[in-house]
């Protein structure tokens, strides 16, 4: 009986899996589709000179994304002061990119090897967070 319970459950799992799948190829097609129309309209604005005011329920958002910033393009923004006292008070969202820290560690720096191995074992332990997904092939 726990066995045929057992298969049941594994095939709507399946079936679950199945759903995930196709939901997730129609999302990116539904984002690629999205994108393409934005881009078709932004077109048509700045090649016939339309004037966005001037269409009702139409506006221009702008949006910032994320970009890679050095830590020392960061630390170029504040004042020569007690560094320190700064940095204890940003509150931050990083993501480390641990490849490219490596190469600069070792072509910028020159640091040794074993020290270059532990700052981005360290690096690698303070920045990453596991989060469990389903990934259905």
């Amino acid at each position: 009986m726990k066995n045929d319970a057992n298969k049941s459950v594994e095939q709507h799992i399946y079936n679950l899996a199945a759903i995930l799948k196709n939901v997730r190829n129609d999302i990116r097609k539904e984002t690629n589709y999205a994108n393409s129309l934005e881009k078709e309209i932004l077109d048509y604005l700045e090649v016939y000179d339309i004037d966005i005011k001037s269409l009702k329920g139409i506006k221009l958002v702008e949006e910032y994304k994320p970009q890679q910033v050095s830590l020392e393009k960061i630390l170029d923004v504040f004042p020569n002061s007690d560094i320190e006292l700064i940095l204890r008070n940003i509150v931050a969202n990083i993501e480390i990119d641990l490849d490219k820290t490596e190469e600069n560690l070792r072509y910028s720096c020159s640091l040794q090897d074993t020290l270059i191995k532990s700052i981005i074992k360290a690096l690698s332990q303070l920045s990453l967070d596991s989060v469990v997904k389903v990934e259905v092939k």
